[in-house]
């Protein structure tokens, strides 16, 4: 959790001088809850705190009405013996009236209940999602929803985000 607190501060002081010289640095960063969709890890925990983080890679097209990018993000969630952390690589389409919707393939890492305790272990991993960017698109405070998968279906889960792309 120090570590998660020391990444959020980081961002935070870079993206103060990316606002200052008016350049996105196309960093995102969220919070918020999963909700499970496993009945097993719903009925433990109705739901899981979230925090994530994406980069913006490349630009892929822009057109009039559209544009594209391609981006890395890690998330993070966490309650009990239940923790998912998805490592995505994800294509996003923007619309100009400030929505945009996601989809990403990667790796996760799982820790869940085992017949001895907990164990880790290492699956693939996916996301789909759409939000909506408030101040203006592609940059500002934005909320999302995004569907988070794993083979290791007990993570699972709804996510509900507020986030701010610097």
């Amino acid at each position: 959790m120090k570590k998660i607190l020391a990444l959020a501060i980081a961002s935070s002081s870079i993206a103060s001088l990316a606002v200052a010289d008016d350049q996105l640095l196309g960093l995102s960063a969220k919070v918020g809850l999963l909700f499970p969709v496993d009945s097993e890890t719903r009925d433990a925990h109705i739901n899981m705190p979230t925090v994530g983080f994406a980069y913006t890679l490349r630009e892929l097209n822009s057109a009039a009405k559209y544009s594209a990018g391609l981006d890395f993000s890690v998330d993070f969630y966490s309650r009990g013996d239940y923790r998912h952390v998805p490592l995505l690589l994800n294509y996003v389409g923007y619309l100009n009236n400030g929505l945009y919707y996601t989809a990403g393939l990667g790796v996760g890492f799982v820790q869940r209940p085992s017949g001895t305790g907990t164990e880790t272990v290492t699956r693939f991993a996916g996301a789909i999602g759409i939000g909506y960017f408030w101040d203006k698109p592609k940059s500002g405070g934005f909320f999302e929803l995004r569907f988070l998968a794993s083979q290791a279906s007990e993570v699972n889960g709804v996510a509900a985000t507020v986030g701010y792309r610097f």
